[in-house]
């Protein structure tokens, strides 16, 4: 169980995230119940020619009361474990996706090399961020962590409309996506120079990344770490679109006007 919470801690941690719902706001959307369940949780010692080394999984899934939502969260839990190449709606076939492969790492590092053999934590979580009227926001993280020094994982929001009962894409929330997407482009890179020292060069490339949020200032991506900046962690990989600019290519129902009236969870 300690182990469980230290890996758990260090997946919220890397999160960044502070969690004020305000349950007596006014909303025509009944507030989301959300409990989490450990879906997966062993250490396997494995002997091999240099000795014994640990491998362990923890995982964790959030749980609502609304089965169409528990099935959107189940099929992303397993494209973060799996990378996006494997995917279920059912919990009971993921944890037995999950089993094997576990059981198939178990294997294969008995046969390791020397230089190959290392203790090695996964975890994986989807952490439930808040509730803005009809709009409740998870984020899911995966990560692997090892005394070798390798240490590496991946995030993605997911933000999913009660109404439409859908997760939302970007295709979902701008008006014209296709037209618009130079637009979100552009204005991602006038967000990104003012942050800019004199003379130091842009690194922005003009990508719209997937992994977005509601925030208080406006639409906030997230990029990959070091892809515009040196700087671990979400400080350096985040940009933020004001209300004031965005509102214009967002459908009605995302809009400031709309959304002004939300929690807010983030500092």
């Amino acid at each position: 169980m300690k182990k469980f919470i230290l890996i758990m801690s260090i997946i919220i941690t890397s999160i960044g995230y502070t969690d004020t719902y305000n349950k007596n706001i006014e909303s025509d959307v009944p507030h989301l119940d959300v409990n989490y369940e450990v879906i997966f949780d062993k250490v396997k010692n494995v002997k091999t020619s240099e000795g014994i080394v640990y491998n362990e999984y923890r995982i964790m899934l959030p749980v609502t009361k609304i089965k169409w939502m528990n099935d959107i969260l189940v099929k992303e839990l397993s494209n973060a474990i799996f990378d996006g190449e494997k995917h279920t709606f059912n919990k009971e076939k993921l944890k037995e996706m999950i089993s094997n492969k576990f059981n198939k790492e178990n294997s294969e590092i008995s046969s390791y090399t020397d230089d190959e053999i290392y203790n090695s934590t996964f975890g994986a979580v989807i952490m439930y961020l808040g509730q803005k009227g009809n709009i409740v926001s998870f984020k899911g993280i995966s990560r692997i962590a090892s005394l070798a020094g390798r240490d590496y994982g991946n995030v993605n929001y997911i933000n999913i409309d009660i109404n439409k009962k859908k997760k939302l894409k970007l295709k979902d929330i701008i008006i014209n996506y296709k037209e618009n997407d130079s637009r979100i482009s552009r204005l991602l890179k006038e967000n990104y120079d003012q942050g800019l020292e004199y003379e130091e060069k842009s690194r922005y490339t003009g990508n719209v990344p997937e992994r977005f949020y509601f925030s208080d200032d406006g639409l906030t991506f997230e990029f990959a770490t070091l892809e515009l900046t040196d700087t671990f962690g979400d400080a350096g990989s985040v940009l933020t679109i004001p209300w004031k600019e965005i509102n214009p290519l967002l459908y009605p129902e995302y809009r400031e006007n709309e959304v002004s009236i939300f929690d807010r969870w983030w500092d």
